[in-house]
C-alpha cells in the first residue's frame, strides 16, 4: 500500500533533518567506540529511514561502511550479537540441518567435520587484498575475490564501475586521500611512495599525481 501524502512528507522532512547532519557528526554517530559502534540498520531504525538512505548519507559525508563480518565482530564484542536459529541439543548444526532430506550428503559431512572438530570455512586460507576504491585491506577466502578485484562491499564496487565509465582518465579520489595520509609528513619520494602503492592498490599514475602535487 503506497505511503499517505502526509506521511511521505514527513518522510521527506526526516531525511532533510538527516542531510542537514555534518560529516563529522556522522563519523561520531557510526565510526565512534563512544557512540556504541551501532550498525546500518539500527541508526535507520533510531531515525525512523530505511537502511539504504542512511547508508547513502554516510558515503555523501565520505565515510567508509563498514562490512557484514566488521559489524559482526563489533557486535560480539559489546554483547550484542544473537546467535541465529539453531537444531535443539546440538547449537553448531544450523536450521538448515532439520531442513535437508536425510539422504543429502551435506549431513554426513557436517557430522564428520563437527566429530573431527572441524568447522566448515574457520580453517579456510585467507588473503588480504585492498580494496579497489577506498584502498582498505579486505580480507577473504581467495575464491570470493572476483576478477574485477578486491572490493569492501557493493558499494565500493558500483562507485569504482561508475568513475570508470565517466571518469576514466581521472584518479580515485579515496586512494589519492589513502596516500596522502599515510605518507604524513614524509616528502613525496619514490622511496615513501612504492610500499604505499602496493598496500593501498594504487596505480603509479596516482603515485605520482600525488608527488606533483605536494611538491612544494
Amino acid at each position: 500500500m503506497p505511503p499517505s501524502p502526509e506521511g511521505r512528507r514527513a518522510d521527506l522532512a526526516r531525511v532533510a533533518e538527516l542531510k542537514a547532519i555534518s560529516p563529522t557528526r556522522w563519523r561520531e554517530l557510526y565510526w565512534s567506540a563512544a557512540g556504541g559502534s551501532p550498525s546500518v540498520h539500527a541508526l535507520a531504525v533510531r531515525f525512523g529511514v530505511a537502511d539504504r538512505t542512511v547508508k547513502r548519507l554516510l558515503v555523501a559525508a565520505g565515510l567508509r561502511v563498514r562490512t557484514y563480518a566488521e559489524q559482526q565482530t563489533l557486535e560480539r564484542r559489546r554483547g550484542r550479537w544473537k546467535e541465529p536459529a539453531t537444531r535443539p541439543g546440538n547449537p553448531r548444526l544450523g536450521i538448515w540441518w532439520e531442513e535437508t532430506p536425510k539422504h543429502d550428503p551435506r549431513r554426513k559431512r557436517a557430522l564428520a567435520n563437527l566429530k573431527r572438530g572441524r568447522r566448515p570455512g574457520k580453517n579456510r586460507r585467507r588473503e588480504t587484498k585492498p580494496c579497489g576504491w577506498c584502498g582498505a585491506p579486505v580480507t577473504r577466502i581467495p575464491s570470493q575475490f572476483t576478477i574485477a578485484g578486491a572490493f569492501c562491499d557493493r558499494s565500493c564496487a558500483a562507485f569504482l564501475t561508475a568513475h570508470m565509465r565517466y571518469n576514466p582518465d581521472r584518479p580515485r579520489p579515496l586512494i589519492i586521500e589513502a596516500l596522502r595520509t599515510a605518507l604524513g609528513t614524509r616528502p613525496p619520494t619514490w622511496e615513501h611512495l612504492e610500499p604505499l602503492i602496493e598496500r593501498f592498490g594504487a596505480t603509479e599514475e596516482e603515485a605520482l599525481l600525488l608527488a606533483d602535487t605536494l611538491k612544494p
